[in-house]
């Protein structure tokens, strides 16, 4: 449990919550890994799972995930370089994986067979891990680069081709979020730059992409905190965005709903326990979303008709008392039940960076990099967690 603290704190400190929210989550059965930067696609009932950033380093492995069983099974490897940021989606019964590795690739994995295949891959090679995306709606598949001035490519899976349609006309340039309905995408809310970015560099625009005319449409900026990093899936001509870093930096639980008929945006139950991630992964299955975290080992299903209003809050660690913050060597804690006890400092992207016992009430933070980091206290009575600033 003293793991999650830290997305725990940062959400019970640093984000609003709503006293009536739409949608439920379930805790399902966790990923045989918890990658950052996967590949995650449904098709027919299935979920899949792929490359990213393990503890072992990149992976080129994969794993099918079948929510009647609530049970994951391996499938077959993509048979190229482990990999991390690639941009992937489905079409018609078929999963494509492109940008593996520092290959110039694209792969199409059919279940029905079990087979990779390798296809013609994009004109453009990608060139960072933070600068593509991939959706697909009409039948076609589309990537988006940074590159050449923001280019996006469409794929015909029936020709093997590639055609290179109109430029993304916003701000928008690094750790991009896609999204898309049977015929639209959608692409925004990540780091941007001028004007439309908030001083995190962060930026809440959001474009649609119209293949039928082949233009992009500004719609309703997304209305919470800018972000970066975020994850999302789509449920009939909803899409729900959740996830990601918001200025401090600090990883959010929130989720919100984008009604695309109405071009509106609501506000919908946040992930469980107060738990944020950057870079997991999502993919939607039968009217309900499916989201895993990045490196903590968490999974759940999201269900929009049930209301979390009529459910209890889940609980949240308390609070703890510290001085002073900010702090440059001894930070002090004014509580007497942490003397003796366990604790860990999570820096802001939940990684545990100390861990040891509180002596004479204090600890010794020196020796961390000047920063935002969340500290977690086990005590007999709980958990009891603070921010601190390190100077």
């Amino acid at each position: 449990m003293v793991r999650l603290l830290s997305i725990q704190l940062f959400a019970l400190l640093l984000s609003s919550q709503s006293t009536a929210q739409n949608g439920t989550w379930t805790p399902r059965a966790d990923a045989p890994v918890d990658p950052w930067w996967a590949a995650a696609f449904a098709i027919d009932g299935i979920g899949y799972l792929g490359t990213g950033a393990v503890d072992t380093g990149l992976t080129n492995r994969f794993w099918a995930y079948d929510p009647t069983a609530d049970a994951w099974d391996t499938i077959p490897s993509l048979p190229a370089p482990g990999s991390q940021g690639t941009f992937h989606f489905a079409i018609d019964g078929a999963g494509y994986v492109g940008g593996v590795g520092s290959e110039d690739a694209f792969w199409q994995y059919v279940p029905a067979t079990r087979t990779w295949t390798a296809r013609t891959p994009p004109p453009v090679p990608p060139i960072a891990v933070e600068t593509i995306v991939g959706f697909s709606c009409g039948g076609k598949g589309y990537f988006w680069t940074r590159s050449l001035g923001k280019a996006l490519f469409e794929y015909d899976p029936a020709t093997d081709i590639w055609t290179e349609k109109a430029s993304y006309p916003g701000n928008l340039v690094r750790v991009p979020l896609a999204a898309a309905t049977d015929s639209l995408g959608f692409v925004g809310i990540g780091f941007g730059r001028d004007e439309v970015a908030d001083t995190s560099g962060n930026t809440p625009e959001w474009y649609c992409y119209d293949p039928r005319i082949d233009t992009w449409t500004r719609k309703a900026d997304f209305p919470g905190m800018p972000r970066n990093s975020s994850r999302a899936f789509t449920i009939d001509s909803t899409i729900y965005v959740g996830h990601g870093i918001i200025p401090g930096p600090i990883i959010t639980p929130e989720f919100w709903a984008y009604h695309v008929g109405s071009d509106t945006w609501t506000r919908v139950a946040d992930y469980p326990e107060g738990i944020g991630s950057p870079v997991g992964f999502a993919f939607a299955i039968d009217g309900k979303g499916y989201v895993g975290t990045a490196n903590f080992g968490q999974f759940y299903a999201f269900d929009p008709l049930v209301d979390t209003a009529t459910r209890p809050p889940a609980p949240h660690p308390t609070p703890l008392s510290v001085f002073p913050n900010p702090v440059a060597d001894f930070l002090r804690l004014a509580a007497p039940d942490t003397e003796g006890r366990p604790y860990q400092l999570y820096d802001s992207a939940g990684r545990a960076v100390a861990t040891g016992r509180v002596t004479g009430q204090r600890i010794d933070v020196a020796g961390l990099p000047a920063g935002v980091y969340a500290l977690a206290v086990e005590t007999a009575a709980g958990a009891r967690v603070a921010r601190i600033v390190r100077e």
